[in-house]
């Protein structure tokens, strides 16, 4: 997993590190550092971002040591058979 994730927020480019919890934005060219409730709340929408991620692998596992495939679809889309 990075180290450092990247999170768009409001039209601010955030950057968190995952192993410090910092969190520094840019806009314009300039970094800054926000105040700690717009910090947290990058940092729970990171949170959420690998929980999903984590989930959707546990969960891709379990079906395709069931024996199931993972096929693309016509439309791009991906579903298990």
């Amino acid at each position: 997993m990075k180290e450092v994730v990247s999170v768009y927020h409001q039209n601010v480019s955030y950057r968190v590190n995952r192993r410090t919890g910092i969190v520094s934005g840019s806009q314009g060219g300039e970094t800054f550092y926000p105040d700690d409730e717009t910090a947290e709340r990058i940092r729970r929408i990171v949170r959420q971002r690998d929980r999903a991620a984590q989930n959707r692998r546990e969960r891709e596992s379990i079906l395709s040591d069931s024996g199931m495939v993972k096929v693309r679809g016509a439309l791009g889309g991906t579903h298990w058979e």
